[in-house]
């Protein structure tokens, strides 16, 4: 997991327009490790998916990333696009089936900020840590959120 992730509008540059939430850096937005992208042509706001093989949307607002701690079962973009707004939760399940989370917290017309979390357990819709026996309200570290 990370906070502060920047991505740059792929309308004026495909570099570091992308995000590869398996090696947590930014990526060119054609790159073929890349996740997603930022774009804003004009009037919208908006993440893509690089690939049809990748799925994306939008999980509404939340005043954490932690208030989204599974991946939904359906309900994903058709289009592989969804409008980015500033507070909202996204979560996204790439083309090597695993789960990431991100949440937008500022967004201009150059660029998106972030912050996000991914599963590195392939197949596991868990996005957030539990808390161990005998520790109830207290979240664990483990090794799969990173």
């Amino acid at each position: 997991a990370g906070s502060g992730a920047t991505l740059g509008n792929f309308v004026n540059s495909t570099s570091g327009a992308g995000w590869d939430f398996s090696a947590a850096i930014s990526r060119a937005s054609d790159d073929v490790q890349t996740d997603v992208f930022y774009g804003y042509n004009g009037s919208v706001h908006q993440m893509f998916t690089r690939d049809t093989q990748t799925d994306i949307q939008d999980m509404g607002y939340a005043s954490t990333l932690d208030a989204i701690d599974f991946a939904p079962a359906n309900g994903w973009s058709p289009t592989g696009t969804v409008e980015l707004i500033p507070g909202h939760c996204y979560v996204v399940w790439t083309r090597d089936d695993h789960y990431a989370k991100f949440r937008v917290t500022s967004l201009t017309n150059s660029l998106v900020v972030f912050d996000w979390a991914y599963q590195t357990a392939a197949g596991n819709g868990e996005l957030r840590a539990r808390p161990a026996a005998g520790d109830e309200g207290a979240l664990r570290p483990i090794a799969w959120l990173r």
